[in-house]
């Protein structure tokens, strides 16, 4: 519900039609999977939008565990995409982990 606010908000007054979806949960891939779906296709039938990336983070994982190579091409992702402000030249590792403040999303802080 909160997702398909912000992106009604963003749609109607920023004409924003493209997201990205990061859905951070612990354990089963399949609840984040099932969200990303129905947020998907209810931003298309009542909004016009695209979900073009979506991933699913597992917070249970090790903070020692490696960054999600989804994660890590979402990413990526955004720091090519030309539209976005965040610096070109950063890694998308450090930048993921920067964005994750410790204890918020535990399996990117080392």
């Amino acid at each position: 519900t909160d997702a398909y606010t912000s992106m009604k908000l963003l749609a109607q007054r920023a004409q924003l039609l493209a997201f990205d979806l990061l859905v951070a949960g612990r354990g089963r891939a399949e609840p984040a999977q099932q969200i990303a779906e129905r947020l998907a296709q209810t931003g298309d039938m009542f909004l016009g939008t695209v979900l073009r990336g979506r991933i699913a983070v597992d917070c249970s994982r090790s903070p020692d565990a490696p960054v999600d190579s989804a994660l890590l091409r979402l990413a990526t992702d955004q720091l090519l995409d030309d539209s976005t402000d965040l610096p070109a030249a950063a890694p998308a590792e450090r930048l993921v982990r920067a964005a994750a403040p410790a204890g918020l999303l535990p399996a990117f802080s080392h």
